[in-house]
């Protein structure tokens, strides 16, 4: 091993056989990070998809050297590619980050002070979003776990954080009635809480115009519309560029819990503390639908990535799936044992994704007629707030 030089290989297990894919030449004291790089350039992975790391069964995690994290020359590290990546906010004030497939968990993400209300991850999976009752959002590198940066500018629970589909703004809302669109370095720091002005986040919109606090934001894939949706049982529309208010839609008699765009941005979803689901047309601000079928306040509504179907959450403990263009409910997915807060399709639309105040998280695999709970996920000691999918 000259000048502390080792070799270290990349393999994959395919039924349960080892397969090296190639192999590596660095120092014994270099990082986790830098052997991840270089593992990646070997073997041709896109930069933009994160790898994760183990030595045997364990996630190779933390900083320190190579030599600190026991690899030595000729180690073999399994590689995984970060596509079946679920992270959770919860209400012990951490938000954690899972591999769909074993249930593991990667990175448990500390520096919260209270309730993690709500999770992103940005369109090319380098960055988590999470926001708090501490009255702050954070950035976390996904390569690292390291927190990159903090948000500061609401003065009250942070209730709703979600990127913009080119991943440049963070769009954020608040309690304290305010919503706010945050521009994001280029490229952003992945090593640290940034402190430097040009590698920090900027608030470069603020949105008020609610009289109660919102619940719920989210920002069309074009880029031209938000959407907001309050404790005053309105949504609104703005204009992204401006900030003007567009459009109030008025219709559920209480809480606007969720808002969510159509994959086209053509039409708007609403949860409501009234028990029911609408669909508005995001361009005439008309009421298309109304979904009718829950026995308690709905926590969440979304599209589909194809708008075929909306998933739902509930207070009943259910979630339901709906057909888009009818209002019909197709399903309800019963597992959970108390209050569902959050739902969701993954990218591709194979799987469902849940919370639930009962601390635990679950996958389903979606079919129109049917969708089985194929992963239970639970390491939360609390109630489990927000649950999303990764992006790739």
């Amino acid at each position: 091993m000259a000048r502390g030089i080792i070799t270290v290989s990349a393999c994959r297990v395919v039924e349960n056989k080892e397969e090296v894919l190639g192999s590596v030449q660095i120092s014994i004291n270099a990082n986790l990070d830098l052997l991840r790089r270089e593992i990646s350039a070997k073997l041709g992975i896109d930069p933009h998809v994160s790898v994760q790391l183990l030595l045997g069964d364990k996630f190779l995690l933390g900083p320190g050297s190579l030599r600190d994290l026991g690899i030595a020359d000729g180690s073999k590290v399994t590689v995984l590619r970060k596509r079946g990546l679920v992270v959770t906010g919860s209400e012990d004030n951490t938000g954690m980050v899972w591999d769909c497939r074993s249930g593991k968990t990667t990175y448990i993400l500390k520096g919260h002070t209270d309730v993690v209300y709500t999770t992103a991850f940005s369109p090319d999976n380098r960055l988590i979003a999470t926001g708090s009752n501490d009255h702050s959002a954070k950035l976390w590198a996904l390569e690292n776990g390291a927190c990159v940066a903090t948000l500061k500018g609401h003065h009250d629970c942070v209730t709703s954080i979600s990127f913009s589909s080119d991943g440049t703004l963070l769009l954020t809302a608040s309690w304290d009635r305010s919503a706010k669109v945050w521009r994001l370095p280029d490229p952003p720091s992945l090593h640290g809480d940034a402190t430097e002005a040009k590698d920090a986040p900027m608030c470069v919109l603020t949105l008020d115009g609610h009289k109660d606090g919102i619940n719920s934001a989210a920002i069309a894939a074009h880029g031209r519309t938000i959407a907001t949706g309050s404790l005053d049982g309105t949504a609104k529309l703005w204009n992204a560029a401006d900030g003007s208010c567009t459009a109030t839609l008025q219709g559920h008699s209480a809480s606007v819990r969720s808002v969510a765009f159509s994959p086209d941005g053509q039409l708007l979803v609403t949860a409501s503390q009234d028990m029911t689901v609408k669909v508005w047309n995001v361009l005439s601000g008309a009421l298309k639908l109304t979904l009718e079928d829950h026995k308690g306040s709905v926590n969440a509504a979304s599209f589909s990535s194809d708008g075929a179907f909306i998933v739902t959450a509930s207070r009943d403990r259910t979630a339901k799936v709906w057909c888009a263009r009818t209002g019909k409910c197709l399903q309800t997915l019963k597992g959970h044992t108390d209050t569902v807060f959050s739902s969701s399709f993954s990218r591709n639309g194979k799987f469902i994704l849940t919370s639930s105040a009962d601390g635990a998280a679950r996958v389903w695999n979606f079919g129109v007629e049917n969708s089985e709970c194929s992963l239970n996920i639970q390491g939360h000691r609390e109630a489990v707030r927000s649950a999303s999918f990764s992006n790739l």
